[in-house]
């Protein structure tokens, strides 16, 4: 672990031998979200066999072409021959992954799902990288979700201006600017420091001006049930402090328990999931009530999802 980095109090970073190298040995996001797979699956006494669907949410697949990371997973914590998929996501990943989950439980193909979301980059990253991209962080999660005809509907709200997709994105990689040697020189950054073609690439500046004009598209589709109250918490996607002090005022709410991005950094994929961790964990008691999970990223992407928080497991955040 890493501390005080551009005023992150803990920094995730993939155990690795040396910085700006992924080898062989090192972990990937896939190997934090198979420890989170067995952990989750061991609190809810499931068995891996019980598992039909599987649906993994990264930017950074074990592979970057194929095989899709997905089927790995499932196969490493003993599902067998099951359906399991890769879904490309950051920051609305983790909402995108469980749309794409609970539409196939709805649809009455499956029973239990896992959904990963996690990503693992640090410790390829140039030690004087961008300082935007030098606050992301490595982490894995998983959620379970288990069909009930009884329960309350998710709700979804979604969106996308893949016209924006420059904002951030990683140009290096790919089939549209395919990788040569130029893509591993170092380049100075729009934000001071230097980045490669195949790093991750975001421009902070345009980010905000999407996320102030489209992402209160979907905080007004929650808006009536937060002024209600039937909606108690909203937790946004773990980007940068400013924005989600501005989002939580724009929607008249209080982040909950603390803004994790200054305390972990850009966890991606997985700040969502974090958040609803650490805030479930903070009731002992339990909680019995509505939130709102707000995200937005890479694509241009954003989304909202609403759910009830009642009877969630939640295991101990674990640092590996």
């Amino acid at each position: 672990m890493r501390q005080g980095i551009s005023g992150i109090s803990i920094k995730g970073v993939a155990a690795c031998l040396r910085p700006g190298t992924r080898p062989v040995n090192s972990l990937c996001a896939s190997d934090l979200c198979q420890i989170a797979a067995e952990r989750l699956l061991c609190d809810l006494a499931w068995k891996p066999q019980d598992i039909a669907l599987l649906v993994n949410v990264t930017q950074t697949p074990d592979y970057s072409n194929h095989p899709m990371t997905a089927p790995s997973i499932a196969s490493r914590i003993g599902c067998g021959e099951i359906m399991a998929l890769d879904v490309p996501g950051g920051g609305a990943g983790y909402i995108c992954g469980i749309r794409v989950a609970a539409a196939l439980l709805a649809a009455g193909q499956f029973d239990k799902a896992l959904v990963c979301a996690g990503d693992a980059l640090v410790h390829t990253l140039p030690e004087d990288c961008d300082p935007v991209t030098a606050n992301m962080t490595d982490a894995g999660t998983v959620t379970a979700l288990e069909k009930d005809p009884s329960a309350e509907l998710l709700s979804f709200y979604t969106g996308t201006v893949g016209a924006a997709f420059f904002v951030n994105s990683t140009p290096g990689l790919g089939f549209r600017h395919t990788m040569s040697p130029r893509s591993l020189v170092p380049r100075k950054g729009i934000q001071g420091g230097y980045l490669r073609d195949v790093d991750p690439h975001i421009d902070l500046a345009a980010l905000r001006k999407l996320v102030l004009h489209h992402v209160p598209k979907v905080l007004d589709c929650i808006r009536p049930d937060v002024q209600s109250g039937s909606i108690a918490q909203v937790f946004f996607t773990q980007v940068d402090s400013e924005l989600h002090n501005h989002l939580a005022r724009d929607l008249g709410v209080k982040v909950p328990v603390q803004d994790l991005f200054d305390t972990y950094g850009n966890l991606e994929s997985a700040g969502l999931p974090v958040s609803l961790i650490q805030y479930l964990r903070a009731e002992p008691g339990g909680v019995s009530e509505k939130a709102a999970l707000v995200g937005f990223g890479s694509g241009f992407s954003y989304g909202a999802m609403t759910l009830d928080l009642s009877g969630l497991v939640t295991p101990e955040m674990k640092l590996v």
